[in-house]
């Protein structure tokens, strides 16, 4: 089901990953197996690496690593207005005192030409 939404069709552009998958879980336990859905999304990345982002407070970022028990909240490399500097590395699935998250990717971001992809991976290594 994940591919049939997020292939190219001649009726319909791709859905993003983590839209598909935001989408497998509303359907679970009601026309799919929970179990099932649960063990598929812990197995896959909503967010791949590489990906451009945005986040809940308006930051810009590359995804640059997953954290581990959260597929939801990858660590993003932030980005400046440039779209060339690193400008800090954030792990999404912190959370504050009362458990909430600090900050959600609200959005997936189309690759732009101008971002230099390696060079953020580099820097987060």
């Amino acid at each position: 089901m994940r591919s049939t939404v997020t292939g190219a069709r001649s009726y319909q552009t791709p859905t993003p990953p983590e839209r598909a998958c935001l989408l497998l879980a509303r359907l679970a336990g009601e026309k799919l197996n929970t179990a099932l859905v649960k063990a598929f999304v812990s197995t896959i990345m909503f967010f791949p690496i590489g990906s451009l982002v945005r986040t809940s407070r308006d930051e810009i970022g590359l995804v640059i690593r997953a954290a581990a028990s959260e597929p939801l909240h990858p660590v993003i490399s932030l980005i400046d207005e440039t779209l060339q500097t690193p400008a800090g590395e954030i792990d999404t699935s912190e959370r504050d005192a009362s458990g909430a998250y600090y900050r959600h990717i609200v959005e997936t971001l189309p690759r732009r030409d101008s971002l230099n992809v390696a060079h953020f991976l580099t820097a987060a290594a």
